[in-house]
């Protein structure tokens, strides 16, 4: 029975090889960290925004409803049908269904309503 003994020379590069996956895997590892740094900090700065835009929409939406509480502010180009009619028509006390009200104008602006109800108005 012949028994092998590792020489040095290989044991010197089996350790210097585990070394290097070590070195290696910590940078690894420290890179997938800064990135997660970067992201996170990314991340709670664009929640920050968003928070401050909804606010700022939260208290011109305040200031519109109550300077245009009751008036109409816009003709809407068809008869408008169950709830989007008590959408449109809220706050007005007149009885055309075809009337608009400010809050349906400034929560349909994001569906294209605003330039529907402009486009048509103007012609």
């Amino acid at each position: 029975m012949k028994t092998e003994t590792p020489n040095s020379s290989s044991s010197s590069s089996v350790a210097k090889v585990k070394i290097s996956n070590k070195k290696s895997k910590t940078k690894k590892i420290d890179r997938v960290e800064t990135s997660l740094k970067e992201s996170s900090r990314d991340l709670s700065l664009k929640f920050k925004f968003g928070v401050v835009v909804a606010l700022v929409l939260f208290i011109i939406f305040g200031l519109l409803n109550s300077l245009f509480e009751g008036k109409v502010v816009a003709k809407l180009p068809f008869k408008p049908f169950g709830i989007m009619m008590k959408m449109s028509h809220r706050g007005l006390h007149s009885d055309d269904v075809t009337d608009c009200s400010m809050p349906f104008l400034f929560q349909g602006k994001g569906n294209g309503v605003v330039l529907g109800v402009l486009t048509a108005t103007t012609n």
